[in-house]
């Protein structure tokens, strides 16, 4: 449990990124955090309402409910409906009210079933960044799965509160174009299969004139292929 009650705490924020990440531990949940957390660390910061976490959560449904009941423990308002909200909609939105009344969202996200092993993978590669009244830090998804994620959702924000994901890797792409591991997002596109094989292809074209426009120009395939490529 936190040590420092994150209601009470000078830094709400930190102090509920703290109380979330020692529950997750105590109950052994993977996570990662992604999302414009994530993003402002890596790239540059956007304004958001909530803080999105990929967990990697067992189906077992008592764990569950027993994880809900600690996070409520700790001081996180939890929807009665979120142990069916997690199965049904695969995400449920934890508050946090603040002494001025504002409140901090969390969103817990588990993987979707088509994009499973992607979140498993981007989950596995996440890195530990510091964070105040976290010594060992928290894991946040590396710069080159928050592009891959988003080349998937590939949003342009055209919509009333809609995140605009083209922006966000045109931003990323600008500020670590000389250390994003371009090779990488490759591959991870060629093997992708939660999309038809023309949607891949067309956001990987999308990507392609983004990533030259910054003078980095697509390098050539490696590895291994998708069955059926030529």
């Amino acid at each position: 449990m936190p040590k420092v009650d994150p209601r009470e705490a000078e830094d709400p924020a930190n102090a509920m990124l703290a109380a979330l990440v020692d529950t997750l531990e105590a109950h052994g949940v993977e996570y990662a955090f992604t999302g414009s957390f994530t993003l402002a660390f890596w790239s540059q910061p956007r304004s958001s309402k909530d803080i999105d976490v990929v967990v990697l959560l067992e189906p077992d449904r008592s764990k569950r409910r027993a994880l809900l009941h600690d996070l409520a423990t700790a001081g996180f308002g939890v929807p009665t409906a979120a142990l069916d909200d997690l199965e049904r909609v695969h995400a449920t939105a934890l508050d946090l009210p603040l002494r001025h009344g504002a409140k901090l969202i969390v969103e817990l996200i588990v993987p979707e079933p088509e994009r499973e092993a992607l979140s498993r993978r981007i989950v596995s590669r996440a890195r530990s960044i510091p964070l105040p009244l976290r010594p060992r830090g928290v894991r946040v998804v590396t710069p080159e799965d928050l592009v891959v994620y988003k080349l998937l959702l590939f949003r342009d924000g055209s919509r009333p509160l809609q995140t605009d994901d083209l922006k966000d890797i045109r931003d990323l792409v600008a500020m670590r174009k000389d250390d994003l591991d371009f090779g990488y997002i490759d591959l991870a596109l060629d093997v992708e299969d939660s999309l038809p094989r023309a949607e891949v292809e067309k956001r990987r074209r999308w990507f392609d004139r983004t990533r030259a426009e910054f003078g980095k120009g697509r390098r050539p395939r490696q590895g291994p292929r998708r069955s059926g490529d030529r």
